[in-house]
Parts: C-alpha cells; sequence; structure tokens
C-alpha cells in the first residue's frame, strides 16, 4: 500500500517538472505544500531544483529568500546550490559575486562554474572592462577557494 503523503523522491520530481517549465510560483508552492508543510525535511537537490526554476526566469529576489529559508532549515548547501543561484542574478552583478564571496563562509568551495557564472553576471554589467580587468577584479575582491583563472 502507497502513503497518500509525498516522499521526497516524488515531491521533488514534481517541483522538477515545474521548475523545467519555468513555473516558479509553482514550483516554490509545491516545495511548501509537498515539503514544509507535511513536514518533510527537503534536502539540497529539493532546494536546488526549485531554485532552478528562478533561474530559468530571472526571479533573483525568491531565489535569495528561498537561500535564506535553505539557511534557517539547516540544509548543508553544495557548491550546485550556489551555483544555481548566483546564475539567478540576472543584472544584478553584485550580488552574484557577494554569493560567490560568501561560499566559503559555509565551507562550500566555489568551482570553474562558480567562478564562471559569476564572471558572466559582471561581464553583462561591467562591458567597458576588458577580460584582464574583470580577473583582476576578482582576484582582488574574491578568495576562490584554490579555482584560478586558466590563462
Amino acid at each position: 500500500m502507497t502513503s497518500r503523503w509525498p516522499n521526497i523522491v516524488s515531491a521533488t520530481k514534481n517541483i522538477q517538472r515545474l521548475s523545467q517549465q519555468s513555473l516558479w510560483k509553482e514550483a516554490i508552492g509545491a516545495l511548501q505544500s509537498q515539503m514544509l508543510d507535511v513536514a518533510l525535511q527537503p534536502d539540497p537537490v529539493a532546494f536546488t531544483v526549485t531554485l532552478a526554476s528562478f533561474r530559468e526566469t530571472g526571479q533573483w529576489l525568491p531565489a535569495m529568500q528561498l537561500y535564506d529559508q535553505i539557511l534557517n532549515c539547516c540544509v548543508q548547501s553544495n557548491v550546485i546550490t550556489f551555483n544555481t543561484i548566483i546564475s539567478s542574478c540576472w543584472g544584478h552583478w553584485e550580488l552574484a559575486l557577494a554569493m560567490l564571496r560568501g561560499m566559503p563562509d559555509i565551507l562550500v568551495n566555489p568551482d570553474d562554474v562558480s567562478c564562471n557564472t559569476a564572471t558572466w553576471q559582471s561581464i553583462q554589467n561591467l562591458a567597458f572592462f576588458d577580460a584582464g580587468q574583470i580577473w583582476q577584479f576578482f582576484s582582488n575582491s574574491v578568495s576562490l577557494g584554490g579555482v584560478s583563472p586558466r590563462r
């Protein structure tokens, strides 16, 4: 006999389906109703697939609000979660850099994707800089956790 209450896998799959359709309001609603309201503890995957719906639609504010909720739920974020948040920061390069800078504070090391995504967010708004100036900016202001630009 199957339970009428969702389990983490089925709830995450439903959220992922909504996220793939860029239905961010529905994805966050599903996270709330299928996990949080029934005391089902979301894992990093559930939060990350929900964050992906924000990335697809450039909804940076709900992404930041969900990130706060992740911290409050004491769910350990991973590099994929952060990369998804950074990529949702359309037009907010300072926020993307702040997220990149904050990764080591919660014991998540940035990877190439983290740096490239934050760089892309910055380049969109700092078009007057050349690539060397951007990397100099990153080198001076961001601890990259062992990730360095390739030359």
